[in-house]
């Protein structure tokens, strides 16, 4: 509702009161009049509205960040009563200004395309942030905003060289965790005693027999796995989720490569894990659809995942913030066994600020990689 029809309105009242106080024509005429057009531009925004149909759909479900992609808009409204053209306003994203449409009168479907790049990795979801439909005299107007089955297109980040990881070193050079998982009670084989063979490995009984010393043999240690940790706390801007998003799939993609087993817990609102085996874009499209937390503890989720480190040769700690707490964890994780790799997602690697933090990790023999976000790349 508008002034206009509020003046209107008032205006009609009082050529009522006129016409029924002085019993002329002359008011009543105007007044039928004026109460026809306030009863016809309700009654015509109505009608449009129930007759509106709207489709928009992306030309594609899927691209990569920074990849061009098209929101392509049908709309027609059919009514028997004629109204002004239609104003919309859709956004397709937190960071894109807003689209103006203008739907004319008619009853054959207009076309719409909208071409923009994608910024950001993750779920873009258009929405019609008004719908305005104002009678063809213009004394009345509404807004919609209620559109359902609204399309959604999935923004994939997009991976970049890191270099592979380095795994606990054991007997043999093989990097693995097998010295916690060995079992010394199940040999695959017999051989002769050589100098540095670990006293408990030696079969004292067959030695006897014998008369020479003997050691149990093993089987070989498998390939082995990692475990990445990403800091799913929402980051303070989307370049630095973008660098998150980006880290954790380079390093899925170079480890997997490698026939490593490598996991990955997303510990978002909705959470899950990811493995290598399932392939990089499978991987990539989880990560893009992962729902960011708001006030969860990083601290407490690197405590939870140490429980189970000793399955793995390598960690992988990715996070845009450091603080002692974290640091003081890291290095607990670090004296576990596996080996640590910290990649810190920061605008500026030599902030004084984190050198402390750094130092500390490096003396724990954690190996520390700085990302900057793309924005300032």
């Amino acid at each position: 509702m508008t002034t206009r029809y509020l003046y209107l309105l008032g205006a009609a009242l009082l050529l009522f009161l006129l016409a029924f106080s002085t019993g002329s024509p002359a008011f009543l005429a105007p007044a039928v009049l004026f109460s026809l057009l306030l009863l016809y531009a309700p009654v015509s925004v109505r009608l449009a509205r129930r007759g509106m149909k709207m489709h928009l759909q992306f030309l594609q479900d899927r691209v990569r960040r920074g990849d061009q992609a098209e929101l392509h808009i049908t709309a027609a409204y059919r009514s028997l009563l004629p109204v002004s053209p239609i104003q919309l306003q859709i956004s397709i994203g937190e960071d894109m200004p807003l689209q103006p449409l203008e739907i004319p009168c008619s009853a054959q479907a207009h076309s719409f395309s909208l071409l923009f790049s994608t910024r950001h990795a993750g779920v873009i979801r258009p929405k019609v942030n008004s719908c305005r439909i104002r009678d063809i005299f213009g004394i009345y107007a509404r807004e919609y905003g209620s559109f359902r089955d609204l399309p959604e297109l999935l923004v994939l980040p997009v991976d970049f060289r890191v270099e592979p990881l380095i795994y606990t070193q054991v007997d043999a050079g093989l990097g693995t965790m097998a010295k916690a998982n060995e079992d010394i009670t199940s040999p695959s084989d017999i051989r002769t005693y050589q100098t540095g063979d670990p006293m408990k490995k030696i079969h004292w009984k067959l030695s006897a027999r014998k008369q020479e010393l003997l050691v149990r043999k093993f089987d070989e240690p498998v390939l082995p796995d990692a475990l990445v940790i990403l800091n799913c706390e929402k980051p303070a801007s989307p370049d630095i989720q973008d660098a998150l998003l980006e880290t954790a799939l380079s390093v899925m993609k170079v480890e997997s490569a490698r026939e490593h087993g490598i996991r990955l817990p997303l510990l978002g609102t909705h959470p899950t894990e990811v493995e290598g085996q399932m392939g990089i874009g499978l991987i990539a499209e989880n990560l893009a659809r992962m729902e960011w937390t708001a006030g969860s503890s990083f601290e407490e989720v690197l405590l939870i995942e140490s429980g189970r480190l000793r399955r793995f040769g390598a960690t992988v700690i990715i996070t845009s913030v450091l603080s002692g707490e974290l640091v003081e964890i890291m290095c607990q994780m670090r004296r576990i066994g596996p080996a640590l790799r910290l990649y810190l997602i920061t605008v500026n690697p030599s902030d004084p600020d984190l050198m402390p933090f750094v130092s500390r990790l490096q003396q724990a023999s954690c190996e520390v990689c700085y990302v900057s976000p793309a924005g300032t790349a």
